[in-house]
This record gives C-alpha cells, structure tokens and sequence, in this order.
C-alpha cells in the first residue's frame, strides 16, 4: 500500500524563517502561537489583494472547493488553513509569559502549503504591518530585520521583503515525496515520536470535547495521540491539505476511496508502546477585553517509543511532523519529530525489562468505586457484560490492575497487559457509568516504562499501602504469633512470595535469593473478608516497577507498591 502513499507524493510546502528585532522591552502574557497568529490576523485585514478582490484575511478563510468535490460536505464548515506557525524563538510550556529585552531577535516560521505560497508577498506585508503596529505589554513595534526560504537541508535564501516581489523565484519546496524511499522494506523498526507542542486530535470549546452529532473518529476517542490515532489524524490532514491547495482540475479518485484509506492505515495499530511519557497542558490565549476565551489550546506533549512492522508510516510522519497535525496548527501547535531507530530494536540487556503502563484520568474515583470501574473498563476490553475476562482472570497475578492514584481513577498494566490494553484504546469511550455517576474518561497522564526487575547485592526503598497477606490459613498463624519481631518475620515472608509470584507472571528469574526487611508498620482496619491490611515500609533486593500491586486484591488496587528515596524511615 505504498503506492497509495505515492499518489499524495507531489504535495510541497515552503518554510519561511522571520526574524525582528524589538525595540523595547515587551513582555508576552499567552502563548506566543496565539499572540503572533492574532496579530498577523490583524495585520491580514490590512492587506488588499486586487487580483483576488479581498483582503488576505478573507483570502485565509475562503474555502475553494465547490460541490461536486468528495470532501465539500466534510469541509465547508471547517477546513485546514493554507498557513502554519511554528518554532518559536520565545515560548514557555510552562509559563504563561516570556520577556524579549529590547534589541533582542525574536523569529518564527511561516509554512505556505501547496499554491498558497503564491499568497507570500502579502504575509510579508503583514508580518511587516504587524512589527510596525507592535505587540505584547506595553505593545512595542519590532524592527523586521529579514525573512529568508529555508530548505530541508538547511540551506536559506532572503527574500526581498521591502518590495516583497512575487517574481521572485522560489528555491526551496519540500515535497512528500522527499520522504518516501521507493526500495525501503516494511520490516521491523523502532520509532520514537516526540510532541514538541501540544496535540489535539479532537475539537475542543471551554476546554472539553466539543459536542457534535457527526463525530468524527478521533472526536469519539478519549483525546490520547497513540500512534494508530497520530497516523490516522497526519493522513486526514494530508488528505485535505491536498485536496484545498493542490491545483487539480481533474482529480483521481483513488485519493478519496474510503476503502483504500482504510486498508493503508490498518496496520498503524498494530505496533506496540515501548515507552512513554507524556502529559496534558494547556497554554493561555489572548483574550479580548471584556469577552471569554472560548478558544483553549490544550493538548498532550512528551515522547511514546513503538516498536513493530511500520516503516511505510514513516514518510508520512516525517513530512507531517513540518506541517503539524491536530487543531490549531496555526498557533504552532501540533509540533512534533520522529526519530527512526538504525536497527530497530536495541539490544537486550542480560536481565530482562518489565514493561508496565500507567494511566491515569482526570476523574476522581472514589475506593468503593473501583471493583465497578474494573467491570466497566473489562466490558470495553472484552465485551462482557458481566466483568469478566478469561484472559486476565486465569493468571495467578493480575496483569491489568485499577487503582485510584492520588483521588484519580488508574490503570496499571505489565507486560502481556500492556499489549491487551491496546483494544481499550482502540474502543475507547468519552465516559462510563459507575451506579449513579458518570466517569469521564479524558486522560490526564499516560506513562509507560521499561524496569529492570531483578535481585542487586544493595537495597531499595518501597512503602506499600492496603496490603492484604492473608489468606484463611496464615491469618491464624499471625493471630497465634505474640511478639511483633515474629510477627514481622511472617509477614516478611508472605511479602516474599507475593514478589516472587508477581516476578513468575513477568517471566523474571532471579540470580539471588529475595530478601525484605519491614522497616515500619501501620495495622489498618478490617474491611476484606475481615482480614487486616497494613501499610508499610519495607527494604528488599528486589527492583520493582512503581505501582504494581501486590498479595491479595492487587487488581483492585490493594497493595500498591511506590518506591522511596533513602532518606525515608517513615510512612
């Protein structure tokens, strides 16, 4: 299905780097995308094209396909700017202000796609205006100091922006078909996709899912960019950039055959998460005097690894990571790079790795709440009704675990787990029911890590929580039990083996012997078939993954386990 690829293989973008110079200091309060795409909108009404008989702001949202066009209906309401604002010089992900101190550069890119390039003489005049009128607080005019075409290689030219002639000659377009290797196989790779700036795959007003009866696909999920969604969203983008800004008077209609598409992004689900850390972030927007900002820009940054057989995504994510995929590219979001393993995976260690993913949503959960949680989330696994699933429930040691993580409803998968959890992402849901309430699924973090589990000749440092040791037969044994240096001995045992079961389900075989000391112990009440539960602090030779639970109940969140620093004796 390459080929199909190739059919979109001429469309070509132009990269124009700007840079000014301020004249004062200036301090800007949002977002810099959106200060620098308000004012350039601005500035765009300013603008007079005569041939066209408009201004360039109305140039910017006149949609051109007439209706005979298979994508009219899907666009005419809504439709992928010609323009993309990106690379920043100046912006904080984590502040809501930056400084630029007088005679200091300040420079962002402007992208043109396709034939709207031939509109780049007037986004110089109003980059021009814009500098000219000013910005940020106090609003302070900038000094243009040059606008030069950038190339994929790097190579630059400066445009004479003081005439900002449109004869003169273009050296620079990057093609899609830069990316493509004709002869590249589809084997084994790895590929490591890092969100520079937020994504958002889903339509968003007041900073939740905006409520639409025609959802599109990505709007029906729960927002997070997996790999199947990023490829899904970066060829849709694709598709309709195409579509707007390449000149075609007679198309092929190959382009929009659904079952084509659908056939070429099939396999974009099957790769599997290596690695990830990402998190959800919203940055300010300048808001009018007066009104309410109701256009947020939120979305998730941070890096997923995959790994498996996609090689022929890579051309596509390569060319798109240039023009951004998701909502509001025009404010720079959207950002993101790949990076291609040279041997796909790297070479395994002499102990093995654990993989476990955390997630966590937005909602708080309450404890009583999570045994229906675990049913609810089963039912979108396997599609049973009653909560049960053969294939969690016939291991020793739950592989899929539900947890509430600081008030917030979890999952914690390991290994075989991670791979399972995949049809939850593939049939996720913007909410479920838990008895009377609704709990949303919109996602707050998802981690996903690779641990060393393995015995060390040094100690680590873990508290525990709500942990359930006792089976019928050995709570009366702790019962009998009257000094508590027995006591700990017994329980140090029982925590022992609730290691070494949790390290058979995993596949680890140990070098030494496990070994725990409890360091600290708090009894809590009875409320498990009337057995205790303990939080405690313990020390063992054991490297264990954060936020597995051990002994019994530990898929329902009973016995959580989190690793301390040193330093902590207490619990």
């Amino acid at each position: 299905m390459k080929e199909f690829l190739n059919l979109y293989s001429h469309i070509y973008y132009h990269r124009f780097e700007i840079r000014m110079i301020a004249t004062g200091d200036v301090v800007v309060d949002a977002w810099t995308g959106a200060v620098i795409r308000n004012n350039l909108l601005y500035a765009a009404e300013q603008v007079y094209i005569e041939i066209a008989g408009q201004t360039l702001r109305e140039q910017i949202d006149a949609f051109p396909l007439n209706g005979t066009h298979p994508l009219y209906k899907d666009l005419k309401d809504g439709f992928p700017k010609g323009y993309v604002l990106t690379d920043f010089s100046h912006s904080d992900l984590h502040s809501p202000a930056v400084s630029i101190k007088k005679n200091e550069i300040f420079s962002f890119s402007l992208i043109l796609i396709g034939n709207f390039s031939e509109y780049r003489s007037y986004f110089f005049k109003a980059i021009r205006l814009m500098c000219e009128r000013g910005i940020g607080k106090p609003q302070t005019p900038f000094l243009l100091l040059d606008i030069s075409e950038q190339s994929l290689s790097g190579e630059s030219q400066i445009m004479a922006v003081a005439q900002a002639d449109l004869s003169e000659q273009l050296r620079y377009p990057v093609c899609l078909a830069d990316f493509i290797q004709s002869d590249e196989p589809d084997g084994f790779s790895e590929i490591a996709v890092r969100h520079v700036t937020p994504v958002s795959l889903f339509r968003l007003k007041n900073n939740r899912i905006k409520k639409n009866p025609q959802q599109s696909y990505q709007d029906k999920s729960n927002r997070f960019p997996g790999l199947y969604q990023l490829v899904r969203s970066a060829f849709f983008r694709l598709q309709k950039l195409y579509a707007v800004y390449m000149t075609n008077e007679e198309y092929n209609p190959a382009l929009f055959e659904s079952e084509l598409m659908e056939t070429y992004l099939e396999k974009a689900g099957y790769p599997l998460l290596q690695s990830a850390n990402m998190r959800y972030v919203t940055l300010q927007n300048t808001q009018k005097k007066g009104k309410v900002n109701d256009m947020p820009l939120a979305g998730y940054v941070g890096e997923q690894v995959y790994s498996g057989y996609f090689r022929k995504y890579v051309a596509l994510l390569r060319f798109m990571a240039e023009v951004g995929v998701g909502n509001e590219t025009v404010y720079g979001m959207g950002k993101y790079e790949v990076e291609e393993g040279e041997n796909g995976r790297k070479e395994r260690q002499h102990f093995k790795k654990i993989s476990t993913l955390v997630i966590r949503f937005k909602t708080e959960i309450n404890p009583s709440e999570i045994s229906t949680f675990r049913k609810e989330i089963t039912h979108i696994l396997t599609g049973n009704h009653n909560g049960q699933d053969s294939k969690i429930r016939r291991y020793s040691y739950p592989l899929i675990q539900f947890k509430r993580l600081n008030g917030k409803a979890s999952i914690v998968c390991i290994e075989e787990g991670t791979e399972r959890i995949g049809e939850f992402f593939a049939n996720i849901r913007q909410s479920i029911h838990l008895g009377d309430n609704e709990l949303s699924l919109e996602l707050d973090t998802v981690n996903a890590y690779k641990i060393p589990v393995q015995t060390w000749n040094s100690d680590f440092t873990y508290s525990i929580r709500k942990w359930y040791p006792f089976n019928k037969i050995n709570h009366e044994k702790f019962l009998q039990m009257s000094n508590k240096e027995t006591k700990n001995a017994f329980l140090e045992e029982i925590l022992i083996d609730n290691i070494l079961s949790f390290a058979k389900e995993a596949g680890v075989r140990f070098e030494l012997q496990p070994a725990c000391s409890i360091i600290d112990t708090k009894t809590k009440d009875a409320t498990k078939n009337n057995f205790v539960s303990f939080d405690l602090l313990f020390k063992t030779n054991v490297s264990l993954p954060n936020y597995i639970g051990l002994g019994k109940g530990a898929s329902l969140g009973f016995g959580t386990v989190v690793r301390m620093n040193n330093n902590e004796t207490k619990i």
